[in-house]
């Protein structure tokens, strides 16, 4: 009985104990092939459904050998490219978007997100963390107890980073705020020197980013523009006050140059139309749409 093609993809590193080739995860002799499977569909989506297409026909890589179902000899040849490409370990490249609550980051995210996608990229974006925490981000909102709602956001973090540093299966990482903004909100949510030291000095601990290839966007905004947006989007469970949001802007104003001395500035006071906020933006038909300011960023920061 022939080995499953899976099997391919792992090497053994010592007794009982063998190593995923593409990204390094570790399991032992006993898992079966099922829990093989279920990491390949989750962490290597494309190979994966390489592998599990039916066999008909066959071609051979360095390390690999694949069956595929009806295709030409020039698309073998350009997915046996393909592959060989995504088998050797690479660097993402990051883009770290940073800017005040309400200043559009997160719909420009995923905008360069589906400019990326619709190039041909694979891309790894990475949600606002305290979004990613909605319980704890309503009781902060309850609450104000910072002290409480920052270790999560840094654990959170901590845990986050560890496990993007083993990525090896994506050309793009998005991260919508990254974790040098935690000492903004940690600044402008305490005032007691204690507290600031504690969380500093944990946040400290988070392993810093690997990869090479790493740019900081600012977006940034006129500080009344952030206000407006931040109302007119009207998200759920967000209750802070204009004053809690005009001394976040200050605080982006004042540190941004410290914490991301190589950033660029994406100044987008200009409005994108309802179709494009909303990412349908090959339904954009409003003039005044500014959407090709973005595209023009884009193609710049590719």
């Amino acid at each position: 009985m022939s080995q499953h093609p899976i099997l391919d993809y792992f090497s053994p590193i010592r007794q009982n104990i063998f190593k995923c080739k593409l990204c390094s995860k570790e399991y032992n002799s006993e898992h079966t092939i099922d829990a093989l499977k279920k990491h390949f569909s989750r962490k290597h989506y494309q190979i994966w459904d390489q592998i599990k297409s039916p066999a008909r026909q066959s071609f051979t890589t360095e390390q690999q050998s694949f069956e595929l179902d009806g295709l030409s000899t020039s698309e073998l040849h350009i997915l046996q490219k393909a592959l060989q490409k995504k088998l050797k370990t690479k660097q993402p490249k990051v883009k770290i978007f940073a800017g005040a609550i309400g200043s559009g980051k997160t719909t420009l995210v995923k905008l360069y997100e589906k400019y990326l996608v619709n190039k041909g990229y694979v891309v790894h974006r990475i949600q606002e963390v305290s979004l990613q925490i909605p319980e704890e981000l309503e009781i902060f909102y309850k609450t104000k107890n910072s002290l409480f709602f920052q270790c999560h956001i840094i654990e959170k973090y901590r845990k986050m980073i560890k496990e993007i540093n083993h990525m090896t299966d994506c050309d793009y990482i998005l991260f919508d705020r990254g974790p040098k903004d935690i000492e903004i909100f940690t600044n402008v949510n305490t005032t007691d020197d204690k507290i600031i030291e504690y969380l500093n000095k944990r946040q400290s601990k988070i392993t810093p980013i690997v990869f090479n290839d790493c740019e900081e966007i600012y977006v940034r905004p006129e500080k009344q523009v952030s206000i407006e947006r931040k109302k007119l989007r009207n998200r759920m469970g967000e209750t802070c006050d204009d004053k809690y949001l005009f001394a976040v802007y200050d605080e982006y104003e004042k540190i941004v140059k410290v914490f991301y001395p190589n950033h660029v500035v994406f100044n987008n006071n200009n409005s994108l139309c309802k179709n494009c906020r909303e990412l349908n933006t090959e339904l954009c038909e409003d003039g005044d749409c500014c959407i090709k300011e973005y595209y023009s960023f884009f193609e710049q920061h590719i």
